[in-house]
């Protein structure tokens, strides 16, 4: 549930580092979601990569949240990044090194979601407290 006393419209001081590191964050998702990732460690913890999934896609919208406070602009976003991850999950079946999973939609679907509901909550507090320290 959105916290009421920040609906007010916001204007972030340094906007334009909050876009650059979410157009970065979007270039790190396409790029690591099509190329070959070696194994760095076995942690034995059944499907972390949903969790991944699910986080990275949160922080992604969480970001583009930020910088644009309009719902319409946000829900746009939204509904662009849950088609980038079905998307991209249909590239990777087609790499030799990559698996196609209907697993992976959900869990990127579910981490917009999530970054699309928690934008403008409690946790904008936070980026407008980090944005003032710049």
């Amino acid at each position: 549930m959105p916290d009421s006393s920040l609906n007010s419209v916001y204007e972030l001081q340094h906007r334009a580092v909050w876009l650059r590191l979410a157009w970065l964050c979007l270039i790190v998702i396409v790029t690591l979601s099509l190329i070959s990732i070696p194994k760095i460690a076995d942690l034995s913890i059944k499907n972390i990569d949903k969790i991944e999934h699910t986080i990275s896609y949160f922080v992604l919208m969480f970001l583009f949240a930020q910088c644009y406070p309009s719902t319409i602009t946000r829900g746009s976003y939204a509904l662009f990044f849950i088609l980038l991850g079905v998307s991209l999950e249909f590239l990777q079946g087609f790499t030799a090194t990559r698996q196609f999973e209907y697993a992976d939609m959900i869990a990127n679907s579910a981490g917009v979601i999530l970054g699309f509901m928690l934008g403008d909550s409690f946790l904008k507090k936070i980026v407008i407290y980090l944005d003032s320290k710049f």
